[in-house]
Order: C-alpha cells, then structure tokens, then sequence
C-alpha cells in the first residue's frame, strides 16, 4: 500500500466510523427505532455500506441506493446473477434477491429517449473531430504516430465515448470507425435502473422503495433552494455558533413555508408535462402578485380606518388556496386591530 492509498484509507476510515456515531446520535436524539438511509449512486458504497451491515443491531442502519451503471452492466453479463436483462419492464417494477439484498429493477421509456438521444449526440460530435484528424494525417500534415494517438485520445476522451469506436493509428496513417455492436448493446440499457435495499419486502414495498429513492431529487432542489434564489442561506455573516445556528434555523423555517405554499398552491405550481408550463408561474411571482394588494389608511375624527382595496382574480384565487380570508370588510378590520 502507498503512502497516498494509506492516507485515503485512514480518512475513509474516520469518515465510516464518524457517520456510525453521528447516526447513533441522531436515533438517541430523536428516539428512533429506525433508521433509513437514502443514498445516490455515489454516497452509500463501499466501506460505508459494509460499516452499516456489519454494525451491532442497536446501530443497525438499512439503506436505499441505486446502482451505477458500469455495476449494472456488469451483473446482466454475468450469467450466475438474478438481474438480467430481460427482467427490465416500463409497466411494472421487478423484484431479484441476491446476497442479502433486494434489487428493484426499474426502466423508463423517458430516460431511455434521452439517453440515446445524448449518447447520438456525443458520438457525432466526436465522429466530426476525429474526421478533421483523419482528413490532416491524410494530407501530411500529421505523420508521427505519437502526435496522432494524442490527439485521437484528446478527443475520444473528452465526451467519454471511447468505447464506443474502433481506431488504428500507424505512422502517417489513422483510420477509425463506429463499434455498432458495442453501441447496439450499450442502448439495451438505455433507461435501466436498479435500485438496492438491505429492506425486506415486509418492511417496505418495491413502489415505496423507488417513491424514496426519487425523492433524493426534492433532497437536492431543496439544498439549490436555501443555497440560491428564495432562502439564500450563503454567504452567512455571523461570527459566534449562536448567531450561525439561528440563521440557519430561520433560514430552515423559511424552506418549511416554501414547502407549505407549494402544497396549499398545487393547483397554480402543477407543469404541464409537455411545456412545462403552469397557471401561477411560479412561486416567485406569486409573492410578486401578494405584493401588489392595495390598502389605504385614512384618519376621520380621531380615528384611524384601513381600506383594503379591490382583489383581482388571480390574486383572489391565491387567497382562497392559502386560505386567507377574502371578505374586504373583515380583512380591513382585522388589520385596523
């Protein structure tokens, strides 16, 4: 082992062995029984997941991931592994135990659209490079096999499609071509995806292990949401652990009431799935159009009154889904109060 693999090694280490107590913390704080962990493809693997299976039963921690797919490829080709092609279905999930897991094999006919599309485009644009390269060796004006090999490499490896095409490079001479069985064998696990859990099927069903899965998504958009445009939790100007936990809890509640008004304003925030369009726009303009109600303050005989002045349609329909009281009477004298 090199000193560099010694070092990863040591601080992988710590990194499992401090998540372990941090979970032990979290189910002593909040009195769980139970913990799952919802990973990506990168976060629960190797020495973490072994860590968590071979954990006493009071630190025992169950998972949902998902395998990447250099993994899935693999296990189709071996012939003595449960998951095989075959299995893969649009219209319903399939269920394979293998090793003390459960393998919930998934496609989508969406995805898989995409992925040919995105891997056509890929090889096209680097169909086109290697062709300019073809064309400069033929005309002599690239000749040694060195430069040429780099400059094949250069662009190959650029949009990771080198396995994909066949080339040969000599000196003076450079042909290549499309690997057609290659790719033909690739696009059959266009839109496949494998989810793995250490739950039984008694502890949880396949279609609620995927519903988790994918809601590592609404996981990801809430951290661009207090990072960027609504709450903006950075840059964080406090200097004590008081302060930079009290911003951080209002910055917290603040994605709460996000969370609430998307739910209350479904009906508006709901896209169109093939414009992607929707009646609110979105929950940004919707403040936008709250910030336009009119109210006017008049004082007569010592008294001061409020006025609130005409909903428009749009705004009377945020107001009911919020379940804000419309009648301008009763609004005007609540906020006089």
């Amino acid at each position: 082992m090199s000193v560099k693999d010694e070092i990863y090694f040591k601080y992988v280490n710590n990194l499992v062995t401090g998540s372990i107590k941090l979970l032990g913390a979290l189910k002593k704080t909040f009195h769980a029984q139970d913990i799952i962990l919802v990973g990506d493809r990168g976060m629960v693997k190797g020495p973490w997941r072994r860590e968590w299976e071979s954990a006493p039963p009071e630190e025992k921690v169950d998972f949902i991931t998902a395998l990447r797919r250099a993994d899935i490829r693999k296990l189709v080709k071996a012939s003595t592994h449960p998951i095989q092609l075959s299995l893969f279905d649009e219209r319903s999930l399939t269920t394979v135990e293998e090793g003390g897991r459960r393998y919930i094999l998934c496609r989508n006919p969406y995805t898989r659209e995409e992925e040919r599309a995105t891997r056509e485009a890929l090889l096209a644009k680097t169909e086109e490079k290697l062709a300019a390269l073809e064309r400069l060796v033929v005309a002599g004006r690239l000749k040694r096999k060195e430069k040429i090999l780099a400059r094949v490499l250069r662009w190959i490896n650029r949009w990771k499609v080198e396995p994909y095409f066949c080339y040969t490079v000599e000196e003076g001479s450079f042909t290549f071509c499309r690997d057609q069985e290659r790719i033909t064998e690739e696009s059959r696990l266009d839109g496949c995806y494998v989810i793995v859990t250490s739950l039984s099927a008694s502890e949880m069903d396949p279609v609620e292990v995927r519903d988790r899965y994918r809601s590592l998504a609404q996981v990801e958009q809430d951290f661009r949401t207090m990072k960027t445009c609504d709450v903006e939790i950075r840059p964080v100007r406090h200097w004590n652990e008081e302060r930079v936990r009290g911003h951080v809890f209002l910055c917290s509640l603040a994605l709460r009431v996000i969370h609430e008004a998307h739910r209350r304003l479904k009906t508006l925030l709901d896209r169109d799935e093939f414009n992607h369009s929707c009646p609110g726009g979105s929950l940004r303009e919707i403040w936008d159009r709250l910030h336009e109600f009119s109210l006017a303050v008049f004082s007569l005989a010592g008294h001061e009154f409020h006025q609130v002045g005409e909903f428009s349609e749009n705004q009377l329909a945020i107001c009911l889904l919020l379940g804000v009281e419309t009648d301008r009477k009763k609004l005007s004298r609540m906020l006089g109060l």
